[in-house]
């Protein structure tokens, strides 16, 4: 099925409130998405997407509360002995809570195809799982496509990782990528939303860290948007360089024959990188300061607050 729409996810835990506020105004103004990806939060948000179950992912981002998704191992012998800070059986109790057999069927089904950012930590390689096309083209087994939803959203050390595919432990997507926008550009998507749950630039933090879990929380923040910028960063040169490009091929074709320019940019063979690629209309979307959540911290009354501010966000968009 050729992409053309695209809407991408970044991670940011609980405030993925933020992202389906905004979602909810990209419906309600008739956007609809050939394509979802998605990392951490982004992934358990995409599936809800692709059945366009936008009130159910509303009920979940303002009810649920922090031990519905995690629970701290009690003591340090414990978290030194163990793979993670904190043990994930709550939210694995509830992404199958919500992705039953039912569900996961028109999730199969469904025009909005899905993918799932995650990481190997033995090949250190980005994996994306597609539920249609699995691994070898085939469809995946409902408990392997929710093992990927808690695999992209397990943040390392704070989480633990999740064996899958051979053997290998996948930990969060965002390790790499967390706003993937590769898998949609590579997939030929030419209009993408993207949700990204940080701020443009950082904000001064009037706080001290002196709790190791705050600390690491705070630095993870730092690192994830810095891996955000990046990955936005690429697509706009990407942009950059295609207008670019299209500015000299006019110009030349001022003095060139139509066979002469095809040959000056190799048009039609490999060597060309841009040779099939169309220009992104790219529509990011996020809040203008930082949102008030570490990321962890599930509260109903913080959620509602995030998911208005994504509704306001989404709204200036299409106001501007």
């Amino acid at each position: 099925m050729p992409v053309k729409t695209a809407l991408v996810i970044s991670g940011g835990g609980s405030k993925g409130a933020f992202a389906v506020g905004a979602i909810e105004v990209l419906r309600k103004n008739g956007i609809k998405f050939d394509l979802v990806t998605g990392t951490s939060t982004g992934a358990l948000i995409a599936p809800l997407v692709a059945t366009d179950e936008i009130p159910l992912l509303r009920h979940i981002y303002s009810t649920v509360r922090t031990p519905d998704v995690l629970t701290r191992r009690p003591g340090v012998i414990d978290i030194l002995g163990s793979d993670s800070i904190y043990d994930t059986s709550p939210l694995w109790t509830l992404i199958n809570t919500y992705i039953t057999d039912a569900r996961y069927q028109r999730i199969l089904a469904a025009a909005t195809e899905i993918e799932l950012c995650s990481v190997s930590l033995q090949s250190g390689e980005v994996t994306y799982f597609n539920p249609r096309r699995g691994v070898g083209g085939q469809p995946m087994a409902r408990d392997v496509f929710n093992r990927a939803i808690l695999a992209s959203a397990s943040q390392p050390v704070l989480m633990p990782p999740v064996r899958l595919l051979d053997g290998d432990q996948f930990v969060d997507g965002g390790v790499r990528e967390v706003t993937p926008l590769h898998r949609a550009v590579d997939a030929g998507a030419t209009e993408i939303y993207v949700m990204v749950l940080s701020p443009e630039k950082q904000q001064r933090q009037a706080r001290d860290y002196v709790f190791v879990v705050d600390t690491l929380l705070r630095t993870l923040d730092l690192l994830l948007t810095e891996v955000s910028a990046g990955d936005l960063d690429d697509a706009l040169f990407y942009n950059q360089a295609l207008n670019y490009i299209g500015r000299v091929r006019a110009k030349l074709g001022q003095r060139l024959s139509a066979t002469e320019l095809a040959d000056a940019f190799e048009d039609g063979k490999p060597q060309n990188p841009f040779g099939n690629r169309r220009t992104l209309s790219l529509k990011i979307i996020r809040p203008a300061e930082e949102l008030p959540s570490d990321g962890l911290t599930f509260s109903p009354l913080i959620m509602s607050e995030m998911m208005a501010m994504g509704v306001a966000a989404a709204e200036q968009l299409f106001r501007a």
